[in-house]
């Protein structure tokens, strides 16, 4: 680049004297420094167009990158809701998880519990039946003529003082339900429903455990949002009560035959 185009301006211009002749200046000089003019000026215009366009330039990256950098901002903010929520599904999941670990644990327990009392039950029924055979045995006795009637060797077994007929009844109410308007005892089977979800089911049930008398609870069985328990109660209690006094839900008794309670849950 030459000395004259590096740098120029309309200063020199300014400060020039131009030489004068007879006539005035002289023609050559001042079309020199008017296409000298023309051209810093051409110069200046195009450095100033190229500054522009840089700048332009420069501002629309800035802009693609704010623009950028607000979409990466909404996407990890997306991103974070849906791991939250996903975090709390999994806290939720290991609850039920945990909730679920207990029951198994507490219906092992009920199972042999209730086993031990079958054996019982089962052992005061053979019992009992001897005693009936016993007392079968007497009233033949009873009816047979003295002289008819067989030795009896010093020492026999004397018929006890227990009735065995009450015996038996002792122990059918030990292993079964009995009714009584709203009192109920034994084993008693409840089906509620719609329930939404095994979530409501989950806390009915807890709510049915925190009964006193309330020795154990199983589901038997939830189909197209009804569900089936299994009470088993220790003494006679107004279940229906305790059942709207600890109930997450509000519900209408529709049943309540022998060992049997249906509840329809109120809508809300």
């Amino acid at each position: 680049m030459t000395p004259s185009a590096k740098g120029r301006s309309l200063s020199p211009i300014a400060r020039k004297a131009f030489k004068r002749s007879l006539f005035g200046y002289r023609p050559a000089e001042v079309d020199e420094a008017i296409a000298w003019r023309d051209k810093a000026i051409s110069e200046e215009s195009a450095r100033a167009d190229s500054e522009s366009a840089r700048a332009d330039a420069s501002t629309a990256r800035s802009m693609e990158d704010s623009m950028r950098a607000d979409v990466e901002a909404a996407r990890a903010s997306e991103l974070e809701q849906a791991s939250l929520a996903l975090a709390a599904q999994v806290e939720s999941l290991e609850q039920i998880a945990d909730r679920l670990a207990m029951r198994v644990v507490e219906r092992e327990r009920q199972i042999a519990e209730l086993s031990a009392r079958l054996d019982v039950a089962i052992e005061a029924l053979r019992h009992a039946e001897a005693r009936m055979e016993d007392v079968e045995g007497v009233e033949e006795a009873v009816e047979t003529p003295e002289d008819e009637r067989p030795f009896a060797p010093a020492g026999a077994a004397v018929l006890p003082d227990e009735d065995p007929a009450e015996e038996a009844e002792e122990v059918v109410q030990a292993v079964g339900a009995t009714f009584n308007g709203d009192v109920f005892d034994g084993t008693v089977e409840v089906e509620v429903g719609p329930l939404s979800d095994f979530g409501q089911l989950a806390s009915f049930e807890d709510a049915a455990s925190e009964i006193d008398a309330a020795d154990g609870i199983a589901v038997k069985g939830f189909t197209e949002g009804r569900a089936t328990l299994e009470m088993h109660l220790s003494e006679p209690i107004e279940l229906l009560r305790e059942l709207e006094e600890r109930a997450p839900f509000e519900f209408t008794v529709r049943d309540t035959r022998g060992d049997r309670v249906v509840l329809d849950v109120d809508a809300e």
